[in-house]
């Protein structure tokens, strides 16, 4: 769990099977700042729970990984993610009483933006910022599975300063450039394929817990970067 202190915020009961949380929220001056909307409704025995957060001045901090499911802390410990992030999350968790292990669960994150942002995948980039948006979910069928893109409006790595940098990500599944290199198709506007190696590494079965890159900056001390990534 993570801990809220909610000062405000409006309960409605619909008919017999819904709830409905309105504006729950933290103070305004209050770091983070987090403003909650969200239904519980019932189905016979599902249980489906619509959200969005609303958030501002969240913290990737040890309190918010510890928060997270077994899944993600693992890549965000790995990773090594930090700094402060602002957007809009919303999805829905569903779950049926009689066999509450079968879950699933779907959101997205959509006007999201950092600043003192850093990763480490090898390469260690820090005082990021940047602005994007993902997807994931998992269900019974489907793993867990994150995509997403971010542009990096300024960072640093060793002494160097990237601008303008944009990243399409995946964790999970086989990434959209992957596919359309074994194709022989190049992602519109870009030139870069990857290798063969690694078409043939990054295949279905082999990325369920493998975070996965297409790293583009049109500016790199007046050239032009293209590359993919993994980390297993």
């Amino acid at each position: 769990p993570y801990p809220l202190d909610l000062v405000k915020g409006r309960l409605e009961i619909v008919g017999e099977r819904s709830l409905v949380f309105r504006d729950f929220s933290t103070a305004e001056d209050a770091k983070p700042r987090v403003v909650f909307n969200g239904a519980l409704t019932m189905t016979g025995r599902e249980r489906t729970l619509g959200f969005a957060f609303d958030v501002k001045d969240l913290k990737f901090d040890d309190k918010l990984v510890d928060a997270l499911p077994p899944s993600l802390q693992g890549f965000v410990t790995n990773m090594k993610l930090g700094g402060t992030y602002r957007g809009l999350v919303e999805g829905s968790y569903s779950f049926d009483e009689s066999s509450p292990e079968r879950f699933s669960i779907a959101y997205h994150g959509k006007d999201i933006s950092a600043d003192e942002a850093s990763v480490d995948f090898g390469v260690y980039i820090h005082d990021m910022l940047a602005k994007g948006s993902f997807a994931g979910g998992m269900s019974p069928e489907r793993p867990h599975h994150l995509d997403g893109e971010v542009q990096v409006e300024s960072g640093w790595f060793n002494r160097l300063h990237l601008t303008k940098g944009d990243i399409d990500f995946a964790l999970g599944e086989e990434h959209p450039a992957i596919q359309m290199a074994r194709k022989g198709e190049k992602v519109e506007g870009r030139d870069y394929l990857p290798p063969a190696s690694m078409q043939e590494r990054l295949t279905s079965g082999k990325v369920k817990d493998t975070f996965q890159m297409l790293v583009h900056s049109p500016d790199l001390y007046g050239g032009v970067v293209d590359g993919f990534l993994y980390v297993d």
